[in-house]
């Protein structure tokens, strides 16, 4: 091979020995600093800044020992997989391969050698799919070497598959232009499946001639449209766009890069539009009060399709969307409410945005708000907590919709009363103040409808009133599935109990806090309370307040002591834990250490009774099962605590709580609630 690179780079050919590596550069392996930073500059300047390196490569060279560090490295793309190698040219820079440039330039760390799978010569790296490289380039080149071929298809299997689904109903006149779009894609997706909703236009002659994959169905709604494609793909990511839908060109690449966190299960990202009617131009605006709110989230709850990426795994295991919606309608917002519910963590992609056909007349608006309202009223049967939040919806709607109900209420009272039209008045001058920031935001961004925000305020607010009073007076046939958690007139008794319970609990026990307190400094040094993140309702964090029954910094010996676990699944609890005092175990024994959670109830972020609430490093273990503890506020106690409560191990501990949260009543909560100081003084299960 002669004189290479790594030399020069290195001046040495040296060992697998890892060095420092500069700021920006992510290092999973061992490479030298030039080249890291040389490489680091070439992602920057072919717009790959989202890759980083993956691990170093070695190549034997003819006559030398060891390995030259420094010689090429394997890079991570946006979607976690390891696909491309580089390798530095005479010149001491990252080139793409030529005529003049051999190939000899790629290894996968079992030794397949002397492979370059990177876009062909003159291609950009930016319209270069690594995935597709890799299985027709790839094992062409290995294709008489088994051992390689098998390393090969490994990788591939390992960077993932990327699918996009579009459901299409007489799409003949958008199809195309979606199509198109997604064949310019700069990471262009491995398969485009067109789900046929039983079109009578056609939408699937246009999509076969276009060469995607058709599948088809009897007409049945997105929901049933959306869930046959993600049957029917091979993708571990599915993006869903709508079939009027154009994505910008990085479009694809964007949607996916949040999954290189392996947390991240679902993505959303926008709207963008062309149009120049005013309606449309100021709907889009309405979308953009929504984003800027949802930008400053670290995790959202609430994903529209229109733009929209899941782990296939996760969106098969929790059902996909509900078929009881058969129309365009919330069943995208309801599905990712349920992921929500158990503590998946979806995000917000700003820039991954689509171009739409907004509505273009009043008529229009009003029409698709009133349907949103009378869906989301179905919705709201069985999710009720959105009634009041999510992370999609300004909290001003809520209001303005309160507010034009209470206007017409008294402006119709006021016939008989004259004084109630000053009270409806009043109220429509609140209704007035609520739309001021949107009214600012519309001024500095497009001016030319500002005219039309009151008109439009007032009918947004008229129509999803009007369909959620309809939708709740005279709901839809259609069966939704069976869903857990607590109904809204059960969440208000509940944290009424909660507030009263806690207040009470705190001026009783403050004594028993004071002698504890005392105790505990005189036992060992160290504060008296402890603090500690743990996950509550949907996986939200909160800190834990508990009186210290450990030693000074127990948890950072947590490594330490895992192997005296002795529960089975993500469950940990030791029975003869080194790190608690003498004191410690005297509070642990009668549960005392426990009190100072009535402060965590009366903030609302636990309740008097519910599951326990775990560490946030064991409900990163949980599968989807597990994670249906998290339906509900965890809790003080609960029916692990009057069931066994440590010895139980998480399958015994989730049967519990699942028929606690499926078949919940507040006579549950006070029998649990009686049963608890008969389970403290036993002492089973307390360490």
């Amino acid at each position: 091979m002669g004189q290479t690179a790594g030399e020069v780079l290195t001046g040495r050919v040296d060992g697998m020995d890892c060095q420092p590596h500069p700021p920006g550069i992510e290092q999973l392996g061992c490479i030298s600093p030039a080249l890291a930073a040389i490489l680091g500059d070439f992602l920057v300047a072919n717009k790959l800044a989202a890759w980083t390196i993956h691990q170093s490569i070695g190549i034997r060279l003819p006559g030398t020992g060891p390995f030259a560090v420094g010689r090429a490295a394997i890079v991570r793309g946006p979607t976690g997989g390891r696909c491309a190698a580089f390798v530095t040219g005479p010149d001491r820079r990252f080139s793409l391969p030529d005529p003049d440039h051999p190939a000899v330039l790629f290894s996968w760390e079992g030794g397949c050698p002397g492979v370059w799978i990177g876009p062909s010569p003159g291609r950009d790296w930016t319209d270069w799919n690594y995935r597709r490289h890799l299985s027709v380039v790839g094992k062409s080149y290995l294709g008489q070497n088994d051992g390689c071929r098998r390393q090969i298809e490994q990788v591939i299997e390992e960077a993932g598959l990327i699918s996009v689904i579009i459901p299409a109903y007489n799409s003949e006149k958008t199809l195309p232009a979606c199509l198109a779009a997604l064949a310019r894609q700069t990471l262009p997706p491995d398969e485009v499946i067109v789900v046929d909703d039983g079109s009578q236009d056609s939408t699937v002659e246009l999509a076969r001639r276009a060469g995607v994959i058709v599948v088809s169905q009897a007409h049945s709604g997105p929901a049933a449209a959306r869930n046959l494609g993600a049957r029917s793909t091979k993708g571990d990511l599915i993006l869903f766009t709508d079939s009027d839908c154009e994505p910008g060109p990085d479009w694809v690449r964007i949607l996916s890069q949040p999954f290189a966190d392996e947390n991240v299960v679902g993505v959303k990202g926008t709207y963008l539009t062309r149009q120049k009617e005013w309606a449309a131009r100021l709907v889009q605006q309405e979308y953009e009060a929504k984003y800027e709110r949802m930008r400053r989230q670290a995790s959202i709850d609430f994903i529209d399709t229109y733009s929209a990426a899941y782990r296939r795994d996760i969106f098969l295991k929790n059902g996909g969307f509900d078929v009881a919606f058969p129309v365009p309608s919330v069943e995208d917002q309801e599905f990712s409410f349920r992921l929500s519910r158990k503590g998946y963590r979806l995000v917000f992609a700003r820039e991954a945005s689509v171009y739409h056909c907004h509505d273009r007349s009043l008529n229009e608006y009003i029409k698709r708000k009133y349907g949103i309202g009378y869906w989301k009223a179905f919705m709201l049967g069985w999710l009720p907590e959105k009634t009041f939040s999510d992370s999609h919806t300004l909290p001003s709607q809520r209001w303005q919709i309160l507010l034009l109900s209470l206007v017409i209420l008294f402006t119709f009272l006021g016939v008989a009363w004259l004084d109630f039209f000053w009270i409806a008045l009043s109220l429509l001058l609140l209704f007035s103040v609520t739309g001021v920031p949107f009214l600012r935001q519309v001024w500095r961004r497009d001016r030319g409808v500002v005219w039309a925000v009151p008109v439009m305020l007032v009918c947004r607010a008229a129509a999803l009133g009007c369909g959620l009073a309809v939708g709740f007076l005279f709901p839809p046939s259609s069966r939704h599935k069976p869903t857990a958690g607590l109904l809204i007139g059960h969440r208000l008794v509940k944290r009424m109990m909660d507030v009263l319970g806690s207040a009470a609990g705190l001026v009783v026990s403050l004594p028993v806090l004071v002698i504890a307190s005392i105790a505990i400094k005189l036992d060992s040094p160290g504060p008296v309370f402890f603090l500690q993140e743990r996950c509550g309702e949907n996986g939200r964090p909160f800190r834990i307040v508990k009186l210290r029954t450990m030693r000074l910094n127990a948890e950072k010996e947590v490594q330490e002591v895992l192997d005296m676990n002795r529960l089975d699944g993500p469950a940990f609890k030791i029975k003869e834990d080194p790190r608690v005092t003498r004191v410690g175990r005297l509070l642990r024994r009668f549960s005392l250490d426990e009190i100072p959670q009535f402060w965590n109830v009366l903030r609302g972020e636990m309740s008097l009774v519910g599951p326990r609430p775990e560490e946030v490093w064991v409900v990163a273990r949980y599968d989807d099962l597990q994670r249906l503890r998290l339906l509900v506020k965890p809790g003080m106690t609960g029916p692990m605590q009057v069931s066994g409560r440590g010895d139980l191990d998480l399958a015994a501990r989730l049967e519990l709580e699942m028929d606690y949260i499926y078949h919940y009543s507040l006579r549950k909560d006070l029998d649990i609630l009686l049963r608890t100081p008969q389970a403290v003084l036993s002492a089973r299960g307390a360490y």
